[in-house]
């Protein structure tokens, strides 16, 4: 095959296969706006407790299924009532709901009774500097005021600074 013809072989595959990866990679996916757009009208409880209440990690290929019916939720994304998610989409929301399962309504339990949602909360007040979660105002270190605010435990502070750091990260630009 001459140099050329190997050039267009090789174009030909990326222009099929840059698409995909485009979308997989696709930063500035906002998650709980995708939840909201596309889920929300049926599945009217909060994302987090949906997925605790719904949705169960498989092992050992830490698939997330559908609980009741042991259905993959990246298959049941892909025709699932008409609902479209790009591929990006999809995987944005199969990591929140795993994190959801994760954090284990932490926020919910210990602070939204004053700070509502964590996501709004998060994303208005909070900001990441230094590798840490502080407040946009006055830099505070979010994991040390979390130590005298509140009554979380420590392990319940690890998860909190956690799932604060997602929001600030998944936070639309």
């Amino acid at each position: 095959m001459s140099r050329v013809w190997r050039r267009l072989a090789l174009l030909a595959c990326l222009a099929l296969v840059a698409p995909r990866l485009a979308a997989a990679a696709e930063p500035g996916v906002d998650p709980h706006a995708v939840y909201e757009k596309s889920c929300l009208s049926c599945h009217n409880e909060h994302a987090g407790d949906m997925s605790r209440q719904r949705l169960a990690v498989s092992k050992p290929k830490e698939t997330l299924i559908v609980s009741r019916t042991g259905t993959g939720v990246e298959q049941l994304l892909k025709k699932h009532h008409g609902v479209k998610l790009s591929a990006a989409e999809a995987a944005a929301i199969i990591e929140l709901f795993k994190k959801g399962l994760t954090w284990g309504g932490v926020f919910q339990h210990r602070c939204a009774r004053c700070h509502g949602r964590a996501a709004d909360f998060a994303r208005a007040t909070l900001t990441l500097a230094d590798g840490r979660v502080r407040t946009q105002k006055g830099q505070t270190d979010v994991g040390a005021f979390l130590a005298t605010h509140g009554e979380a435990t420590a392990t319940e502070i690890e998860t909190l600074l956690e799932m604060l750091r997602y929001q600030v990260e998944t936070k639309p630009k």
